[in-house]
């Protein structure tokens, strides 16, 4: 995968460069935790309001604590779901985000 070194505008386009390109390792950005890590691919749309949505996929990190607000994949009644993780006291809600 190639990473472009300049910015893309958001606004008015900007000239191309097209001989500066730089080599990106996506699993060098993106897992710590070889061991630890799995990619799931979304299945519905409960998480949009968090801009998670049907398809996507998700690399999830089992070293990273799971921490009031964070995104969690949780086993539950035999499956696996992604829910936002809320702390009330002592409680533990898995919240939808749509």
């Amino acid at each position: 995968m190639n990473l472009m070194a300049i910015p893309v505008a958001a606004g008015f386009p900007s000239p191309a460069r097209d001989e500066e390109m730089l080599s990106l390792d996506l699993e060098q950005l993106l897992i710590e935790h070889r061991e630890a890590t799995f990619f799931w691919r979304v299945e519905g749309h409960s998480m949009t309001g968090l801009g998670i949505h049907d398809g996507d996929l998700l690399v999830v990190d089992r070293c990273l604590p799971a921490v009031n607000g964070s995104v969690v994949v949780a086993a539950l009644e035999g499956g696996f779901i992604v829910k936002q993780l809320i702390r009330r006291g002592e409680a533990l809600i898995l919240r939808a985000a749509h």
